[in-house]
């Protein structure tokens, strides 16, 4: 058995307020690959298991035993729970301003409006949620959708500020017409940031590890992404027609739409449900998630004070001293 072994490993998904710490190697061992501390990223290759990081001063044994998320840092790990709250929170107020949205604001502007700010509380918690680990781990699985949920939910939110200019009172109708356009494109990128989120989210679950959350994300990426987009594609084509033509309401193109709208509504209703109690579960489980974290580095941290071993020691030995600093 390598000295990076793990001798003994936790059961795949303990219950909560269980903290299992895996036995490694041999405390005065050195870690002989590369290996990024859980904390800070930097390098840990040369140091020995019982030590410390020597940025941080995390225990070294501690980011040898897997990528699992208890074994994270629980800071990383709590703001990806604040990030899905508000997410909850953008979802919510999209729903309210979906269904009564009519009965509570007078203009399509408003209700615009009003749909911007569930977009800025859903962005932010996004951004919170798609914080990278510290350590670099699970990178290479998803940083391209974590970063592509960035950009293409700020782009989306684009769209929807430039269709909310365009459906205001007032608007010459050409320039309202040319905004939608552009408007429907930025929001369809934005519906690509969604099917991103959930496959970034499915990853996250694999690394609890959690099979039913990461196939319940599977289902969502398709199911909420394709009745999203078709949501906002045709929405868009209604909202293109209104403009400057109240009267379009009653041509027969119109009321076909209508049906559309109607159909896809619900059926993107019903996803959007199933999304907003998918990210509670989600929740839930970071949170334990979280926990487990904590009573593990607790455990790590006395573990390293229990054997004495300086931070600094073993870096004789070390084969590379360039840190690993994850990009984000």
């Amino acid at each position: 058995m390598s000295q990076n072994s793990i001798v003994s490993l936790p059961p795949a998904y303990p219950s909560p307020g269980m903290a299992v710490l895996p036995v490694t190697a041999d405390p005065n061992a050195t870690v002989q690959t590369d290996a990024p501390c859980r904390k800070c990223g930097y390098n840990l290759r040369g140091l020995m298991y019982g030590g410390r990081c020597p940025e941080c001063g995390s225990p070294v044994g501690l980011s040898t035993i897997g990528d699992l998320l208890r074994y994270s840092d629980p800071n990383w790990l709590l703001m990806l729970v604040r990030g899905i709250s508000f997410i909850l929170w953008g979802i919510l107020v999209a729903l309210i301003v979906g269904l009564v949205g009519g009965v509570l604001f007078r203009t399509q502007a408003a209700q615009h409006w009003v749909q911007i700010v569930a977009s800025l509380l859903g962005l932010y918690g996004a951004w919170l949620l798609t914080e990278p680990d510290p350590s670099g781990l699970g990178e290479a699985q998803y940083a391209i959708a974590r970063k592509l949920v960035r950009v293409a939910l700020m782009v989306g939110l684009g769209g929807s500020v430039l269709q909310a200019m365009g459906a205001t009172p007032g608007v010459p109708r050409e320039i309202g017409f040319g905004l939608g356009i552009v408007a429907i494109g930025a929001a369809a990128f934005g519906v690509v940031g969604e099917f991103a989120k959930f496959v970034y989210l499915g990853k996250l679950a694999q690394r609890i590890p959690h099979d039913q959350l990461a196939q319940r994300a599977r289902v969502l990426c398709w199911g909420y992404g394709l009745t999203m987009g078709a949501s906002v594609l045709i929405g868009g084509i209604v909202g293109l027609l209104l403009i400057g033509r109240p009267a379009a309401r009653t041509s027969p193109v119109f009321m076909g739409i209508a049906c559309a709208v109607a159909i896809v509504g619900l059926a993107y209703l019903v996803f959007a449900v199933m999304t907003f109690f998918f990210y509670i579960r989600m929740r839930r489980t970071l949170l334990e998630q979280v926990e487990l974290a904590r009573q593990v580095w607790g455990q790590a941290t006395a573990r390293a004070a229990d054997q004495r071993t300086p931070a600094t020691t073993g870096l004789a030995a070390r084969q590379s001293s360039d840190p690993l600093r994850p990009g984000r």
